[in-house]
């Protein structure tokens, strides 16, 4: 204030102790994580008023003996691209100073204060992080010799939980203490969501510290005030629980036990970080309006909010009724789970007629994507039919294109891509009309597919060059790292491996980026990278991209997945190329035996593995097991996927116009011709790819009406020299994931 012209500052006078000091005596888990929660609350709340404090550590939080806490030093200057190395040690005490400023603490500061840029809310949600894995192990996360490595370091270093901690603390802590900003929570009041686990009962926090530092002005008490916007607790509460989480294990344990453990891991891992997210997104549009934000952009952000939730009650639900076959789909659906910071308040608001005439849409399209993600295509047809009949009514484009791309997903599955064509470009008319670029982007996404499956390479590269351009400016990488992927693998179908690698890489890196280097998205795509490895006769890289894939998967998922079998699968057809057909042969068979154990002896899984077993005995000469395994895959692929039973088809038609004094020779010499009809089982089964084009492209041309007609394949690139491949189109497991 001031007085008499003259300006003052007034302090408050606190009874009490650094949290450094406190901390010096022996703590329990509860009270650390008690105290922290104020310290939180007040970051938290100093973010909201738009001031970021750069310093927080221990010696900068006054408790008093009331026992609430207060975050002081605020006053702070902050950096501005130096070079900080070697200017300070690596003790609390020791602050960067830079032209008489301080500028924070490195053993506290983000890496990207270290680099050099200026504190923001999330280096202050990174020291934070510092401090609490601090107080609760007695160590800093990350430790270095001297500020140089410590500098130097910071960009690649990654914590890991000591062993049991409670996995939704452990998580919180880790992505809070993300090397990028990027990789943080979106608020403190997000990150703090995430650490409200019960904790265990009172053990001892065994701390040591050293002697606290001065501390300065502008105290800011921050308990005992009223928590605004929490509603969102709540109702992320709704729909992702205890009670719905041991509904779902019993689920899963009854329908598929073999899955259940690992299933109900990722499910858990990934519900639990949605459900914080979700929750912090919400308070942060609260905090936005309350504090006189533009009322539309909150009406339009709170409608994607309550949608997307209703899309994981949807999904949810669908997990508690499916079978085997739906459990083994649920880390596919959990990795196109809707991101709540893609809610941004772009979207137009219906208005009150249109709301009127589109009652009951949001719930079903939510059912309709549902029964899609989970492989019931019959009931998703029917939902998103009913859904575009009513869009149609309400002459909304936004909504008809919605409906229309799950109905043209719904035909593509269900196997009728003329319909799905159509559907599809519907929905890509209607996207245009309403301005809706995600959608729009989709439904190129989605033609590609159909195009991939019916065998038109050159149109599908023209499709994935439209979605490109489209997703260039929209800032989503998740549906930049599809594009790149399919471009990837049908490069690789088509022998144009430079541009796949480029493609593949492009992949590897975002998917990397949005779910970290653990994720079965990335298995996907190292899959890809094996695949395209094996076809350039590399097979020691080949093997090095498959192991890696299977590594992440079993630890993510566990080895009775079906994702195992088809990592064996892959192995299997590169042990053949290597020469070593018994071992070939071991893979195949445990392939199918844990494909049978978990999706059913009548699963078309298993008919893709039983066509690669009459491969490989076609290839050693045993014309009758060879003839016994097409049979088979035959009956199991025609229902549902009669594409690739014409692949088996064609593959036994071979095996019965080759002489059997020769079948040796024929199979072993030289690889037969392709098969005469295009092979679904070669491509992948959902072609959303990578671009051609550099994804900064600006402009995409006007979409066709129809899709060009099919053109004749270029010839199949000549097999590696090590070992001549098996006869026909064999199976690529990991071309068709996507």
């Amino acid at each position: 204030g001031s007085h008499g012209g003259a300006l003052f500052i007034a302090m408050e006078l606190v009874e009490g102790r650094t949290l450094r000091d406190w901390l010096d005596e022996e703590r329990t888990e509860a009270e650390v994580l008690a105290v922290f929660e104020q310290v939180g609350k007040g970051l938290s709340a100093a973010h909201a008023a738009g001031i970021v404090h750069g310093d927080v550590k221990p010696a900068n939080v006054l408790l008093g003996d009331d026992g609430r806490a207060r975050v002081t030093d605020f006053g702070l200057a902050r950096s501005g691209g130096d070079d900080i190395a070697g200017r300070a040690d690596l003790t609390e005490g020791a602050s960067v100073v830079l032209d008489g400023r301080i500028v924070g603490t490195p053993a506290y500061m983000a890496p990207e204060q270290l680099a050099g840029a200026a504190a923001t809310p999330s280096s202050d949600q990174y020291a934070f992080c510092v401090a609490l894995v601090e107080a609760l192990t007695g160590t800093r996360p990350f430790s270095a010799d001297s500020l140089e490595d410590l500098v130097a370091e910071a960009p690649e270093r990654r914590w890991t939980a000591p062993t049991g901690w409670p996995r939704a603390r452990a998580q919180a802590l880790a992505r809070g203490l993300a090397n990028t900003p990027d990789g943080r929570f979106g608020s403190m009041e997000a990150l703090l969501d995430a650490l409200r686990v019960q904790p265990r009962a009172h053990r001892p926090v065994a701390i040591g510290f050293g002697l606290a530092a001065g501390v300065a002005a502008l105290a800011m008490a921050i308990a005992g005030q009223p928590e605004p916007c929490r509603a969102g607790d709540t109702l992320a509460a709704e729909t992702w629980n205890d009670a719905r989480r041991h509904q779902l294990q019993q689920r899963f344990s009854a329908e598929a036990s073999a899955l259940a453990d690992g299933t109900m891991a990722e499910l858990t891992r990934t519900l639990d970080d949605w459900r914080v997210r979700w929750t912090g997104r919400h308070r942060e549009q609260c905090l936005a309006e309350r504090d006189g934000g533009d009322a539309q952009v909150a009406l339009a952000t709170q409608t994607c909010l309550r949608r997307q939730r209703r899309e994981v009650d949807a999904l949810l639900d669908a997990f508690s009724r499916g079978g085997p076959s739906t459990v083994a789909r649920v880390p596919e659906a959990l990795a196109a789970l809707p991101l709540p910071e893609a809610c941004d308040g772009t979207e137009a608001a219906l208005s009150s007629s249109e709301a009127a005439a589109l009652d009951g849409f949001e719930e079903g399209m939510a059912q309709a994507r549902a029964a899609l993600a989970t492989g019931d295509y019959a009931e998703a047809e029917s939902s998103s039919s009913r859904m575009l009949a009513q869009a149609a009514r309400a002459e909304h484009d936004a909504s008809r294109a919605q409906a229309a791309l799950a109905l043209g997903e719904a035909e593509l599955r269900l196997g009728r891509y003329d319909e799905a064509e159509r559907t599809t470009l519907d929905a890509l008319w209607a996207a245009r009309r309403a301005g809706d670029e995600p959608t729009a982007a989709l439904a190129w996404l989605q033609r590609a597919a159909i195009a991939g499956t019916s065998g038109r390479d050159t149109f599908t590269e023209e499709a994935c060059q439209h979605a490109a351009a489209v997703a260039s400016r929209l800032g989503r990488p998740r549906v930049e790292a599809r594009i790149h992927n399919a471009l990837g693998v049908l490069y690789t179908n088509l022998g144009r491996y430079d541009e796949a690698k480029r493609e593949l890489d492009a992949a590897l890196r975002l998917r990397t980026e949005v779910h970290g280097p653990d994720h079965s998205e990335v298995a996907r795509t190292l899959t890809n990278l094996g695949n395209l490895a094996r076809s350039r006769g590399d097979l020691l890289a080949a093997r090095r991209y498959h192991e890696r894939a299977r590594a992440i998967d079993r630890a993510r998922l566990g080895e009775d997945h079906p994702n195992e079998a088809r990592h064996l699968h892959n192995l299997a057809r590169l042990t053949l190329l290597e020469g070593d057909a018994k071992r070939a042969e071991q893979l195949y068979l445990e392939a199918l035996r844990r494909k049978e154990k978990a999706l059913g002896a009548q699963h078309p899984e298993a008919g893709l593995t039983h066509n690669s077993l009459g491969l490989l005995y076609a290839h050693i000469g045993d014309a009758e097991r060879a003839r016994r395994h097409y049979r088979r895959a035959i009956d199991l692929l025609s229902p549902s996927r009669p594409r690739d039973a014409d692949v088996a088809r064609d593959n036994l038609d071979r095996l019965a116009s080759t002489k059997p004094e020769n079948t040796t020779a024929a199979h072993r010499v030289a690889p037969a011709p392709a098969p005469s009809r295009p092979s679904a089982a070669l491509r992948p089964s959902v072609v959303p790819a990578a671009p051609v084009m550099p994804l900064s492209a600006s402009k995409a041309p006007p979409p066709p009406s129809v899709a060009p007609a099919p053109k004749p394949r270029p010839p199949a690139p000549k097999p590696p020299p090590v070992a001549p491949p098996p006869v026909g189109g064999s199976y690529m497991p990991g071309q068709a994931w996507d």
